[in-house]
């Protein structure tokens, strides 16, 4: 409701049983209601902080949303990110005792060296981008659009789910059916595991030495 408004219900069909849960966030699975998004876009400020500005919410381009994650379909499966209610007082509180303890440790003859308030600092900063989606958002269109898989030119071996809105406690993405691994690898061939653990090489070296390098 903070995130899409009193009457989000009219346009996310949402199951209340989370599909999985981790640490930050848990995800839902929903359908949305709506051909088109113009609604939920106005109504997603609603309730948005007016100190994030232009930030208070992320939007996919129309004209970038490729074949299978076309968000001008009616009744397409989504994914619903949920950041966990209080999860972020509780991690700037664990942040505020890790950083008194270190500046403890700081005064510490010989131990200044190891710069503890520093890597806390840095921990502090990691963190605070995983809690806001919006980045998430941003990185999975990124992705997307790296790998070719925009625009209808779904050529690649791997897909990325498409983003669609995002707030910075939700995220709306397509729905993407999958299973483990290791579920695919069990009773395959060796030829079979070696083609899955080469596709696998080739987009983690591509994300690493491609796509992280787009400015």
């Amino acid at each position: 409701r903070t995130a899409f408004g009193r009457h989000w219900e009219e346009l996310i069909d949402l199951d209340p049983t989370p599909i999985g849960s981790g640490c930050v966030a848990q995800v839902y699975h929903g359908r949305l209601r709506k051909k088109k998004l113009e609604r939920l876009r106005l109504v997603s400020t609603e309730g948005a902080p007016s100190t994030a500005g232009t930030r208070s919410m992320w939007t996919a381009p129309p004209s970038t949303t490729g074949t299978r994650g076309s968000h001008h379909s009616a009744g397409i499966d989504v994914a619903v990110k949920v950041v966990h209610p209080s999860v972020k007082e509780q991690i700037d509180l664990d942040l505020t005792l890790m950083s008194a303890a270190a500046r403890l440790i700081d005064y510490i003859p010989s131990c200044e060296f190891l710069a503890v308030p520093t890597a806390v600092a840095q921990f502090h900063d990691l963190l605070s981008v995983q809690l806001d989606l919006r980045v998430e958002a941003a990185a999975l269109h990124r992705f997307r659009n790296n790998f070719g898989l925009l625009d209808g030119a779904e050529q690649a071996d791997v897909t990325f789910p498409t983003p669609i809105i995002a707030t910075e406690d939700v995220l709306v993405e397509t729905f993407e059916e999958g299973f483990p691994i290791l579920a695919a690898v069990e009773d395959a061939s060796v030829d079979r595991r070696r083609w899955i653990a080469k596709q696998g090489l080739r987009a983690f070296l591509s994300m690493l030495f491609e796509v992280c390098r787009t400015p």
